[in-house]
């Protein structure tokens, strides 16, 4: 997902990069093979963009918008926290086409006859299952997704995302499924691509404007959390999260950003769950910092051991206090030491881009509808103060703190 007010900069500047995102110039029917650009922590030394998250890993198909066409999405259940399938249009954005949303979350995704869907029944497997994507969809049909809006002109780009959170065994123990590129007169099954372009995206942005590097807009620094405005979000946005912003000025040399809040319960592990479920208040939790430039990147810090630190922490890094509250403690590589004495948790800002502004995100992810604390009860744009009257002590309080008082005296000298 895009930061609020990058829309216009998305549009006019990356828009022509839609034809990059597939795997080339093929027939409107079927490309040569499927899901040719991936992002996960496997590709993000070229392929760092739109705020990731790095427990997740997604995977895009580019199709053109044709009458009859038809994408047949055949697979099977991935083990993992969460899977989900989106198509946007192009523009990047989610839609609604005959009151059926571009969106299908693994709970919601009915298995084939005889097998089982994991996230609806205990499963040591998952089973099969069929997708299509269409451009005449009705409600209650199921598993179907609109193809694109309904006055979508032939001809046009369409994206088809596949994302995955905390997959078990990682990125490369995801198994893609096939897709079936289908009209009146022709059906054409393609097979996962065996290679990722995964080059082609970054360059077409780098020979555009604004370059990479160039500060965010609208990126005023934050008195506290605040909604973020899905209206607002114009890449790829996820309809089962939502979001909390912090937008941080670089602390001086000897100041951190405390942030604290008690946790949602959540599953636990990398494994697919039967969801909802009595007991849980969401799916997934993380926090997740980037720096304040185009194109969005998340942190990505090179260590000296030549291993890479990335800026997401989840829910399954975080530990808890016995009230059920975590510590955050956001901070430079060099402060890092220091920090890890201090009951918390780590979270880096970009060494690369250590004077620039970051934002914070706290993602919710599937609220359970009886979880009234979720960020998704947050209305948009509500303010620090209405978001924590709705949140309660689930609100992440953020404070500026001096870090050697906090080593010396602890957190609760610091914050309250």
């Amino acid at each position: 997902m895009w930061i609020p007010r990058l829309g216009a900069l998305l549009s006019a500047t990356v828009f022509g990069v839609g034809t990059l995102l597939g795997c080339g110039r093929q027939s409107a029917n079927a490309p040569p093979c499927a899901w040719n650009v991936e992002l996960s922590t496997r590709t993000l030394n070229d392929v760092n963009v739109a705020a990731p998250d790095t427990a997740a890993a997604y995977w895009t198909l580019r199709y053109t918008v044709q009458p009859g066409l038809t994408l047949t999405v055949k697979g099977r259940f991935p083990d993992a926290r969460y899977l989900s399938f989106n198509t946007y249009d192009a523009r990047f954005r989610g839609f609604t086409t005959n009151g059926v949303a571009s969106a299908i979350a693994d709970y919601k995704i009915e298995p084939d006859p005889g097998d089982v869907n994991p996230w609806r029944q205990p499963s040591a497997k998952g089973g099969s299952y069929t997708v299509s994507i269409r451009s005449t969809v009705n409600t209650g049909e199921v598993n179907a997704l609109p193809l694109a809006p309904s006055d979508t002109p032939d001809g046009a780009t369409g994206y088809l995302i596949l994302r995955t959170y905390l997959p078990a065994g990682g990125p490369a123990a995801v198994q893609l499924p096939t897709v079936t590129f289908a009209t009146a007169t022709s059906s054409r099954t393609v097979a996962p691509c065996t290679a990722h372009n995964v080059g082609e995206l970054p360059r077409a942005v780098t020979d555009r404007r604004p370059r990479p590097g160039t500060p965010l807009p609208n990126q005023q620094p934050s008195s506290g959390f605040h909604r973020v405005n899905a209206s607002g979000i114009s890449a790829f946005p996820n309809v089962d999260a939502a979001y909390l912003v912090y937008v941080l000025v670089p602390p001086a040399a000897d100041q951190v950003l405390v942030v604290r809040g008690k946790a949602p319960s959540h599953p636990v592990g990398d494994h697919s769950a039967p969801w909802p479920r009595s007991g849980l208040d969401v799916r997934y939790v993380s926090l997740c910092s980037y720096p304040s430039i185009f194109p969005a990147p998340v942190t990505h810090n090179q260590l000296p051991n030549g291993s890479y630190d990335n800026g997401c922490r989840d829910d399954s890094q975080t530990q808890v206090d016995p009230r059920g509250f975590y510590t955050y403690v956001v901070g430079t590589e060099s402060q890092r030491a220091q920090i890890e004495t201090i009951p918390s948790v780590f979270v880096p800002i970009s060494s690369a881009h250590a004077q620039e502004k970051h934002f914070l995100l706290l993602r919710n992810l599937l609220a359970n509808n009886d979880f009234g604390h979720a960020v998704q009860n947050v209305p948009p744009d509500a303010s620090p103060d209405q978001a924590a009257a709705v949140m309660g002590d689930y609100y992440p309080r953020a404070t500026l703190c001096g870090l050697s008082s906090l080593a010396a005296h602890g957190i609760s000298a610091g914050v309250a």
